[in-house]
């Protein structure tokens, strides 16, 4: 809900001030993206690049012709082992560092040869 609208002091951009914390952050956060004009024009160079790309897929997708079904299946199993090794090798990476194999070596005998120095 906005309260009322202040005016710029010259250094920074009219707001409106409203109420809560969140509209605030949000206020604060446009304002500093509005006065780095730096990354509105990487923004908009990005976004034309994607429409040029999105653009360029469908144009290609629609050229080709179509995938007989042994290749869909064939395509679908692959991608399945895939997201089945994937989540296999986090479930690993998980496990190991939680059971401790991701230290670094230590030796044992170190406390038996403190004594034993020359």
């Amino acid at each position: 809900m906005v309260a009322a609208i202040a005016a710029g002091d010259g250094n920074r951009p009219a707001v409106a001030i409203v109420r809560g914390q969140a509209w605030d952050a949000f206020a604060r956060v446009l304002e500093h993206t509005i006065r780095n004009k730096g990354q509105w024009l990487l923004l908009a160079a990005l976004a034309a690049l994607l429409i040029v790309v999105f653009w360029y897929a469908v144009a290609i997708w629609q050229a080709t012709p179509s995938m007989p079904r042994y290749g869909n299946i064939i395509l679908g199993v692959a991608m399945s082992l895939a997201v089945v090794v994937g989540c296999g090798l986090t479930a690993l990476m998980y496990h190991s560092r939680r059971k401790g194999y991701d230290e670094p070596a230590r030796t044992k005998t170190k406390a038996k040869n403190e004594g034993n120095s020359l």
